[in-house]
């Protein structure tokens, strides 16, 4: 048995909308340099703690030059692994749309949606102050088996992936929304 979002998927796709991603700006970088720097601290402290009796001088020193280098490699790629961190694109089908992890609703299942301007800090982890375009949707019946797409401070969960949306594909994801009969709601009331 295909899951909801193998169903959806196995459809042709009508609009993808790529994830705005965290980018590398001097601020992240510079993050980052001290995320390793205190990293390789943490390592060289829990290694001070080793008696120096219980090794030779020169075993002692292998041992911190290890835990250094292996410290300073294991933060540099949780670094790196949060900076590139793969996204998924949120991709629009002929019967329901699609995102990263658990969501995917079909139309049939949505009452309504509505346009919501938000920063991109989350999702870019920047402090552009740019106020970006995502939509909101809003399920028929809500269940606890189903995951939310308003997230705790009453923002869309969408703005949080990085799923913004320039002119063109918010005028075809408003076509696509209305031909399957989902009603936009406006901005003043998402």
């Amino acid at each position: 048995m295909k899951s909801k979002k193998e169903e959806i998927l196995s459809q042709p796709e009508i609009l993808r909308v790529t994830p705005v991603g965290a980018k590398l700006s001097v601020i992240t970088f510079l993050l980052a340099l001290i995320s390793i720097y205190l990293y390789s601290q943490l390592f060289y402290s829990a290694v001070q703690a080793i008696p120096k009796k219980s090794m030779s001088q020169t075993q002692y020193y292998a041992l911190i030059a290890a835990v250094l280098i292996i410290g300073t490699g294991i933060a540099i790629l949780t670094v790196y692994a949060l900076i590139t961190k793969k996204k998924q694109p949120l991709i629009f089908t002929t019967i329901g749309m699609v995102g990263i992890g658990k969501y995917a609703i079909n139309y049939s299942e949505l009452d309504c949606y509505g346009w919501q301007k938000c920063n991109d800090f989350v999702a870019s982890g920047q402090l552009s102050g740019r106020l970006q375009t995502t939509i909101r949707i809003y399920p028929k019946s809500k269940s606890w088996l189903q995951p939310t797409y308003i997230d705790r401070f009453g923002n869309s969960i969408f703005g949080n992936f990085g799923y913004f949306f320039d002119d063109t594909q918010m005028k075809s994801a408003n076509e696509i929304l209305t031909r399957y009969g989902v009603s936009l709601i406006s901005d003043s009331e998402s």
